[in-house]
């Protein structure tokens, strides 16, 4: 096993399920809200009561996911977005950040997150 592997299989037990570094959903239960670490480093915590719709889709070799929210639009930019939908469908998905493109060989089928925008409506 490569040290990339044996990080993630450590962040896998202190995120409680996820052996994604790059986000993490809750095994069992809805949680409340979703962290959102955007692309410029911002931080979002976004409440899944205020939760309106996602749209999935293909753009070239990429996956377009777009959450909105009653007040924040969340872009999400990359590969194998499609793994996230039921976390999302049953509000588990708990955290999302980009990450290093150094990464992308080791994703596999694991959803990995290139870019992170973040739009408020205020």
């Amino acid at each position: 096993m490569n040290s990339l592997q044996e990080a993630m299989e450590r962040r896998h037990a202190e995120l409680g399920g996820s052996r994604n570094p790059f986000y993490s959903a809750s095994l069992k239960e809805p949680v409340t809200a979703l962290v959102v670490e955007a692309s410029d480093g911002k931080m979002w915590g976004l409440p899944w009561n205020h939760f309106i719709s996602g749209c999935q889709q293909k753009e070239g070799g990429r996956e377009r996911l777009v959450l909105t929210f009653v007040s924040t639009e969340i872009t999400i930019i990359g590969l194998n977005l499609d793994a996230l939908s039921p976390e999302i469908a049953y509000q588990r998905l708990e955290k999302v950040r980009t990450a290093p493109g150094k990464y992308l060989k080791y994703s596999e089928n694991e959803p990995f997150i290139e870019n992170i925008q973040v739009h408020s409506f205020d």
